[in-house]
């Protein structure tokens, strides 16, 4: 397998109507790739596609800031895990909390 892409983005939807050509792009350059997000209506078709998920809870909208620590940490110990080449974050709270915990 080649370089590994790590995506985080809000919710699964997004991901499967906005970046499926993005993503098989990549598949077809030998990219692994990743999604870190909310799963909740097309884990099984991203899954069928290749895509490796990790459920993660990202709360659109809601400003609690020790959730969203909570969320840091998760995220933190997922970057170091997974150690990808490349990471690309979508939408606001992805972008914020992904760029600090890279």
């Amino acid at each position: 397998m080649g370089k590994k892409i790590l995506f985080l983005v809000n919710e699964d939807w997004g991901f499967y109507h906005f970046r499926l050509p993005l993503v098989m792009a990549m598949q077809d350059q030998d990219f692994e790739i990743v999604l870190v997000t909310q799963c909740h209506y097309y884990f099984k078709e991203l899954q069928k596609m290749g895509i490796r998920i990790i459920p993660l809870s990202l709360v659109r909208g809601a400003s609690n800031p020790f959730k969203d620590l909570v969320t840091l940490y998760h995220l933190i110990l997922i970057y170091r895990r997974e150690k990808p080449d490349i990471v690309h974050h979508v939408a606001l709270k992805p972008i914020f909390l992904g760029s600090i915990a890279t």
